[in-house]
């Protein structure tokens, strides 16, 4: 079975940052990061924060290109073909886990999420949990190692979000709220979630807009 693209207006309906100020609860935090490292996951996906950037007009989806190894962008996009996209971002929509936002890209990490995976994850977690959430592809996000975060801002004008990475010690976190996660386990088993991106707020809670 090939690609099914989310229509626009049910990427339409998921909540702008505006409207998701509660941080994730770090036992959720927990609970899922385990889930993703006993089925082996860490590598190839994390987890965020559900939200949207754009109203997409009919026939568009966001999609992630890559530009470097520092910076990624991510914009509407209709594509003359679902073979040049792969899934990039999952949500629950509906009764199934569905890709809503895509990439570019010839690397593609994760085409399918394992049926045993999400039976866990939605029994353990359960789905009101998982609705304000989102399990991300680390396609674009490999580079991150703690020490630097990828910082999302908002080019208005060109309907895009851009990415840079950026040093920890160079970001003003009172201005930005984490949307994505990374886990391994230190040497007592514990779970450690690592921050791999932040969104720049304005005061109305949406991306700060950044002339590139």
């Amino acid at each position: 079975m090939g690609l099914r693209l989310l229509p626009y207006g049910a990427y339409n309906s998921i909540q702008d940052l505006d409207e998701y100020r509660q941080p994730v609860n770090p036992k959720t935090l927990t609970e899922i990061g385990a889930l993703i490292l006993d089925h082996g996951l860490d590598k190839t996906i994390g987890l965020g924060i559900l939200h949207r950037h754009f109203l997409l007009q009919p026939g568009e989806v966001m999609v992630h290109t890559r530009r470097d190894g520092f910076s990624s962008e991510c914009r509407p996009y209709i594509p003359d073909t679902v073979e040049v996209l792969s899934p990039h971002s999952w949500f629950l929509h509906g009764d199934n886990f569905e890709p809503f936002e895509y990439s570019q890209s010839a690397q593609q990490l994760v085409d399918i999420l394992p049926k045993t995976f999400i039976t866990r994850l939605r029994t353990i977690v359960g789905d009101h949990k998982l609705r304000s959430l989102t399990l991300v592809s680390r396609e674009n996000w490999d580079e991150h190692d703690g020490e630097k975060v990828w910082v999302e801002t908002l080019d208005e004008n060109a309907r895009s979000m851009l990415c840079h990475l950026i040093a920890s010690e160079k970001i003003q976190s009172h201005l930005s709220i984490p949307t994505g996660w990374s886990f391994t386990r230190v040497l007592d088993g514990e779970v450690k979630p690592t921050v791999f991106k932040r969104c720049v707020l304005l005061n109305s809670g949406l991306h700060q807009r950044k002339d590139d």
